[in-house]
């Protein structure tokens, strides 16, 4: 039988995890699903790995961010939280950069990744003081 959805996967990275008090890496795969044998594509997707071997899933049609949240989604329904920059209500794809995995994040210098883990590995831009923020994004 001929598979008609394929997982085309461009970036491989890791993923943390909080389960209880622990923090655990994981790997994280982001891409496009593809359907058909001329391999049009459908959706954007966000998959991770478990500790005990189950692959979790989160896709949506349109937007990748939208996909790391359905994921979120399912992994708390299994007892785990993503740490992930792109779940951060401040972080923002750039029309060149949609459907990359970078955006910026509102207070911050720089490019991030959507699975980047807070806290952040750059300094705050200088308030209207002049002096440096620095501090950690909380993810819900």
């Amino acid at each position: 039988m001929k598979q008609w959805r394929h997982y085309q996967p461009p970036q491989s990275r890791a993923a943390f995890l909080i389960t209880g008090p622990r923090c655990l890496t994981v790997q994280c795969e982001i891409g496009r699903v593809t359907t058909g044998s001329q391999r049009v594509f459908h959706a954007h997707y966000v998959a991770v790995m478990l500790p005990h071997g189950k692959r979790v899933v989160g896709e949506d049609r349109y937007s990748l961010i939208e996909a790391l949240k359905r994921l979120n989604g399912e992994l708390e329904q299994a007892g785990y939280r993503l740490l992930a920059t792109g779940l951060d209500d401040r972080f923002h794809e750039t029309k060149s950069s949609a459907g990359a995995g970078f955006g910026t994040v509102t207070g911050y210098e720089g490019w991030f990744h959507i699975m980047d883990a807070p806290p952040y590995p750059r300094t705050r831009r200088a308030n209207s003081t002049g002096e440096t923020l620095s501090g950690q994004i909380g993810v819900s």
